[in-house]
């Protein structure tokens, strides 16, 4: 089935551009529209659909032609269709018109896209309703605009007068695709350049630009990969967005004064230019204009720029930041070695410096003010972001403003050299700093840490935050935090003091023990008993990811204390053969003993009322399993895959039995199933050819068995 493509029409002119995903994307603009044959219509042997776009604020109905049908050798486009003006012919829309020769196209039409008369090697008259020839001397003329040229010649140039117009416009995919053309003369009446008019000319290498050019719209020059020579007239006022992206062999060029604006990627991925210059008067610039240019070395920024991305910019060494400038992103400029923070930049996004890996040093701006009642203010950086600093893998050391507020995932992750973590100004440590987030992975793999200190205030300290910190011995976490998530830190064999802000040690040399919590187990023994009490501090559960992965335990023992065990707490536990949990134990959270391949029996206590998700996951040598009253509700994929379990008991109390609860439990022969189950989900018992359903007669458990083809037996 042929679907159509959904249009966002944002200006006065109608393209078609098609995306294909890729790390660095590359435009279509040649494809044939696949349409949707519901809503698109047909009249006589056009295929078209009315779309909106918007002018002035105002929704406007116009109606594309999407594909001629017909096998005529005389065509007329109608100026209108259902009471809906004509106004653009699709890319390829009259590709398998083989047999044309007179095409009338009525003024209406606005926008030809590409390759539309591809394959009409026939066509030789293109005229309007009045009968005036439009197409002369391969090109093809609507008004003041040249929509088409159907040439092979390498050297085109363009009259300034075709069939009495003056051409001031030349027109969207004017010359696109054709990989004839070598260089091209531009005569002074243009004055626009209107969306992919060049788009991929393959060969096109040289290009004499009218004197009297205002606007370069989007993608006009796009993937002219030859284009070496062109020049930008002093009217210049706008390069549209990727105006000249893929120009690959584009050289350095001064950008006049009078150009105001330039678009998203105007110049990305040009790899020939080393050198540009950002005039004061350009009020309207892109971040990424220049990203990708992996050849750029050299970069001055006016005061007034706003905002820069020169990701990719592989051979950029350093850079200077004007005063004002509030975004910035390098993410993958390889030789970034240093680099001066303006005070205007108050968030430093997601990935800004990510894959910088020759940066050694960074400095943040901070200003600290006091009012005349000593009431402290600061400004500067507020955030960073994602995957800021990730593999940063030469940046030792780095001074935190006490401005900030977040730091974000990942934000250091992988910095193997980060060996120094402080304040730019220290006297501020009690009451000034005002950090509240560290958040999960933030510090991962800083193999270089020693001691760090969470900062007072800090409300929440997120999971892994600290994950593969090998030689980290001490830190510091205050009584602020209120939330640390698991598995904080696994792979951090050095540790050996986790305390306080005032000294006190949190746990013993085996637990790390905040809020009554295990957070994470630092020990090595085989055989682990978790005692009830830690240096005055009852525990009553297990955190989240406290012993995941952790390939030395084969027994474990709780104390009475505890009544929780957090999600994936045991998870990975590959060698775990035993448990023993304690008489209170109330609730074990998702994932909690996924993948403990050694355990092949567990008792499960009556005392326990929930179960997660996924709880008993690919426990591979589980051979049987009794469910206690307390459990109402059997949750989704709680033993699945469990490829050893055979026999499940489940105690009259239990109400619901949840999808691929037992599924792929490939030598599961028998489960009874109590007259208190009244909801099991039709994929609870997926995967499972040998099982026999023990019911209640007359019960719902008899009824789903029946309904879903399970053999069953009654219990007697």
């Amino acid at each position: 089935m042929r679907k159509i493509v959904v249009f966002l029409i944002l200006t006065t002119s109608i393209t078609f551009t098609l995306s294909i995903c890729l790390a660095e994307t590359i435009a279509v603009v040649d494809k044939k529209i696949e349409y949707n044959k519901i809503t698109a219509k047909r009249e006589n042997d056009f295929v078209y659909e009315v779309i909106l776009r918007t002018e002035n604020n105002s929704l406007i109905q116009e109606s594309v032609i999407l594909e001629y049908i017909g096998y005529s050798e005389i065509v007329a486009i109608p100026r209108e269709i259902d009471g809906v003006s004509v106004t653009t012919i699709a890319p390829r829309a009259f590709e398998a018109a083989k047999e044309l020769r007179v095409l009338t196209i009525p003024s209406t039409i606005t926008s030809i896209g590409a390759l539309a008369f591809n394959g009409c090697d026939n066509l030789i008259i293109i005229k309007n309703e009045d009968e005036e020839m439009l197409l002369n001397n391969d090109f093809l003329v609507i008004g003041d605009t040249l929509h088409l040229y159907r040439g092979n010649e390498t050297t085109v140039n363009i009259p300034e007068r075709i069939n009495g117009h003056s051409i001031i416009k030349i027109g969207d995919n004017a010359f696109a695709f054709n990989n004839e053309i070598v260089t091209v003369i531009i005569p002074d009446s243009v004055e626009i350049i209107k969306e992919n008019a060049f788009f991929s000319c393959n060969n096109l290498s040289s290009i004499t630009l009218s004197k009297n050019v205002i606007s370069i719209y989007e993608r006009a020059f796009y993937l002219c990969k030859q284009l070496q020579e062109i020049n930008f007239p002093l009217p210049l006022k706008t390069i549209g967005n990727e105006a000249f992206r893929y120009c690959e062999k584009l050289p350095d060029f001064i950008i006049n004064e009078n150009i105001k604006t330039i678009g998203e990627k105007a110049f990305s991925n040009c790899g020939a230019i080393t050198k540009i210059s950002i005039p004061k008067t350009v009020n309207y610039f892109f971040d990424n204009a220049y990203s990708y240019c992996e050849n750029l070395v050299g970069i001055t920024l006016a005061e007034g720029i706003k905002g820069i991305d020169l990701s990719g910019c592989i051979n950029l060494e350093s850079i200077y930041l004007p005063d004002g400038i509030e975004r910035i992103k390098f993410t993958g400029c390889e030789k970034l070695q240093s680099i001066k923070i303006p005070i205007s930049v108050d968030c430093i996004t997601d990935s800004s410096f990510s894959g910088c890996t020759d940066l050694t040093e960074i400095i943040l701006p901070e200003i600290i003010e006091k009012d005349e009642e000593d009431h402290i203010s600061f400004f500067g950086i507020k955030e960073i972001g994602d995957y800021a600093f990730f593999g940063c893998n030469r940046l030792t050391a780095i001074e935190i403003p006490n401005s900030l507020l977040v730091i974000g995932k990942h934000a250091f992750s992988g910095c193997n050299a980060l060996a120094d973590i402080r304040y730019i100004d220290e006297n501020y440590k009690e009451d000034g700093q005002l950090l509240q987030i560290i958040d999960d992975f933030a510090f991962a793999y800083c193999e270089k840490l020693v001691a760090f200190n969470v900062p007072i205030n800090v409300k929440r300290v997120g999971k892994s935050a600290f994950l593969g910190c090998v030689n980290l011995e001490t830190i510091v976490i205050p009584s602020t935090v209120e939330y640390i998530g698991g598995n904080l830190f696994a792979g951090c064999g050095n540790l050996k003091k986790v305390v306080d802000e005032q000294g006190n040690v949190l746990g013993d040399k085996n637990f790390i023990v905040i809020f009554n919590s295990i957070l994470d187990y630092i020990g090595d023994d085989e055989n682990v008993i978790i005692p009830s009490e830690i240096n005055n501090t009852q525990i009553s559960s297990i955190n989240d990811n406290a012993f995941k992965n952790n390939k030395n335990i084969r027994s474990i023992i709780l104390p009475d204390t505890v009544t929780q065990i957090g999600n994936s707490a045991f998870a990975g536990c590959d060698k775990l053969q035993e448990i023993k949990f304690s008489a209170e134990i109330q609730s074990i959270g998702e994932a909690a003993f996924e993948r403990c391949d050694s355990i092949i029996s567990i008792t499960i206590p009556k005392s326990i009322n929930s179960l997660g998700s996924g709880t008993f996951r690919y426990c591979a040598s589980l051979d049987n399993i009794r469910i206690p009253r307390n459990i109402k509700n059997i949750s989704d994929e709680m033993f699945y895959g469990c490829s050893s379990l055979q026999t499940v008991t489940i105690e009259s109390g239990t109400q619901q039995i949840d999808k691929n609860s037992f599924s792929m439990c490939e030598k599961l022969q028998s489960v009874n199933i109590p007259d208190s189950v009244i909801e099991i989900n039709a994929e609870a018992f997926s995967g499972n050819e040998c099982l026999i359903l023990y019911v209640i007669k007359n019960s719902y458990g008899e009824e789903f068995a029946k309904n879903n083809g399970f053999t069953y037996k009654y219990i007697r």
